[in-house]
């Protein structure tokens, strides 16, 4: 590991400061139940000594607490099952890497102070948790293509208390993606869980230091990830002053509209289902104004395969007009008349 300036491999002073319980305090009700099973807290650094709402909570715990600057001495003389953790202001930085990389567990500030005001039990932990933002929270992604995008936003999760999740089960609460398409999205919406975007994770960690915020909160709603996001739908039979209304409702939607013959098309929404033939490829969805309507209703991406027109011809590209009506007639197609028939 690759150790600036600042950080010294020289051991660092460590104190140890004895910790007072009078009877009364240990025999609290309230008091955090199951804190016996954590042997010893080390602050790391001099600001938590100063960090009084972490000092009152630690208090009430009846553990030893002892002082250092990057816990390196602990490292090397106590055992990795010793439980003995570490607490740290900043969950980055040579000293807190350098405690991970060791496997030792590592809490924050606002996790132990939330843990002692609820009157929850203060465990062990596996990974670092600097906070319970996402505390009970089951998140599961999809849509990332960037391993490491969704390796940050994984570790962000885990660091406010959530888990994650690689498979959609009937354990998943929230669901963040960068696609509005594939088997978990679907699912989702046919659950009604929310669906949001990697821009919530990133805004709770920027609220991991308020004790009273979880990620859940009314303010978080908007980071919903939007029904058209990364979508360019194209309308088409509508009237003008009607497509214009459509076309601003997709755009705060998260839309983008485009010609049906823009090489960015993915849909293309007819107002009622026609003959017109339309020229392109098989990624684009050509669906009836039924699917844009649920899908605003909805709030999330509707399936496109259940809204798609029932006489519409769908032409690839490499394929001639001459081609296309031998294959009408082939198959004894009238579209003059589909309408009628139905």
């Amino acid at each position: 590991m690759e150790w600036d300036d600042s950080c010294s491999r020289t051991k660092s002073r460590t104190r140890y400061v004895p910790v007072v319980f009078d009877k009364e305090s240990q025999l609290k009700e309230n008091s955090v139940a199951s804190s016996s099973s954590i042997d010893m807290i080390c602050l790391i650094g001099k600001h938590l000594r100063q960090n009084w709402k972490l000092q009152n909570a630690l208090s009430s715990l009846g553990i030893s607490i002892c002082h250092s600057e990057d816990g390196e001495s602990f490292v090397e003389e106590m055992p990795e099952e010793c439980h003995l953790v570490f607490v740290c202001e900043d969950f980055s930085g040579c000293v807190f890497d350098s405690l991970w990389a060791a496997r030792r567990r590592i809490l924050g500030p606002p996790y132990i102070i939330s843990c002692v005001d609820n009157g929850l039990p203060l465990l062990p932990v596996t990974r670092p948790a600097y906070c319970r933002v996402m505390c009970g929270l089951n998140i599961c992604f999809t849509g990332f293509k960037s391993r490491d995008e969704l390796s940050a936003l994984c570790w962000l999760v885990h660091s406010m208390g959530g888990s994650v999740k690689k498979e959609f089960g009937s354990r998943v609460t929230h669901l963040v993606a960068k696609s509005v398409s594939g088997p978990k999205y679907r699912v989702a919406v046919a659950l009604g869980l929310p669906i949001m975007t990697s821009e919530w994770v990133h805004k709770c960690w920027e609220k991991r230091d308020e004790l009273s915020f979880v990620a859940t909160n009314e303010e978080m709603v908007r980071y919903k990830q939007v029904p058209f996001y990364k979508c360019c739908l194209s309308f088409h039979n509508f009237m003008d002053e009607e497509r214009q209304r459509m076309e601003g409702i997709a755009a705060s939607n998260g839309a983008v509209c485009v010609s049906a013959n823009h090489e960015a098309c993915t849909h293309i929404v007819v107002a009622v289902d026609s003959a017109e033939l339309f020229n392109c490829t098989p990624r684009i969805h050509v669906v009836k104004q039924e699917w844009f309507w649920e899908s605003v209703a909805l709030a999330a991406c509707a399936d496109e395969s259940l809204y798609l027109l029932n006489k519409v011809l769908l032409c690839c590209l490499h394929i001639t007009a001459v081609q296309c009506q031998m294959l009408l007639c082939r198959n004894k197609v009238d579209l003059l008349t589909a309408q009628d028939r139905d």
